[in-house]
């Protein structure tokens, strides 16, 4: 689970529904790692969830994209075990047997798409998730609004995401 994300872990358990916790997973992602560019898009009926990885990383670009989008889909199926995503969209090519991904993340699968994403619908985005305590999101928004702050390269780092997103797969 999201449990990887050590110390930030218990500001995103907090979060009072699915829809909150994927948007702060994006926002606080550079403090967890600065290899990876999540993005949210507001769409009709729910949100895109964008995700790729940035520069030069450890392992191979295609296992940290699945691994990404599966452990939050995961995440979501663990309040809601019958949810799938309506879509999930990956820049690779399709591995020769399909049947892990369609089990974890449902039929709706597109290989070789202009980026990496999952769509979550509306339902999904409500599922109640953690405490809501907002007095402690409170404090956890400020420490990490000033680590936020301080992160050198962050506007490279996000605009590098957006370009990679923008460009052609090939």
């Amino acid at each position: 689970g999201l449990s990887l994300f050590g110390p930030l872990w218990p500001f995103l358990a907090n979060c009072a529904t699915v829809g909150e916790l994927v948007r702060e997973v994006a926002h606080v992602f550079p403090l967890h790692t600065p290899a990876g560019a999540p993005q949210v898009e507001e769409a009709d009926g729910g949100l895109v969830f964008v995700y790729d990885a940035v520069g030069e990383v450890g392992a191979p670009r295609r296992q940290l994209i699945e691994l990404g989008i599966g452990v939050l889909v995961g995440e979501i199926r663990r309040r809601r075990p019958d949810w799938r995503p309506e879509a999930v969209q990956f820049r690779h090519a399709a591995p020769a047997d399909l049947e892990l991904h369609h089990r974890l993340l449902g039929p709706n699968l597109l290989f070789e798409a202009d980026r990496n994403t999952v769509f979550l619908d509306a339902a999904a985005l409500a599922t109640p998730y953690g405490a809501g305590d907002a007095s402690l999101a409170g404090a956890w928004q400020e420490t990490l609004a000033s680590r936020l702050a301080a992160l050198d390269g962050l506007v490279r780092t996000r605009t590098e995401a957006v370009v990679r997103n923008l460009l052609p797969f090939g």
